[in-house]
């Protein structure tokens, strides 16, 4: 796991047990603590699964990179 993986994991944790600790405070409104719960949930889930979170970006049309052994670092045109 590198470095990058193991930072955007304690990250999002930590954004999570925020979120938690704002709704246990009530200094988060109700009805927006479950948008903010599922938001955060949804960046630990893509931080843990990178090859969704490529999957979504290759869905969105985003260009991106597979690391790799096989790639040859050359870019193509459009």
């Amino acid at each position: 796991m590198s470095r990058v993986t193991v930072l955007s994991i304690v990250v999002s944790s930590a954004l999570l047990l925020y979120i938690l600790e704002m709704v246990r405070r009530r200094k988060l409104r109700e009805e927006y603590s479950i948008l903010w719960l599922a938001g955060s949930v949804v960046i630990l889930v893509l931080s843990l699964k990178q090859d969704w979170l490529i999957g979504i970006a290759l869905a969105a049309g985003s260009p991106t990179r597979r690391r790799s052994s096989s790639w040859s670092g050359s870019s193509s045109s459009c």
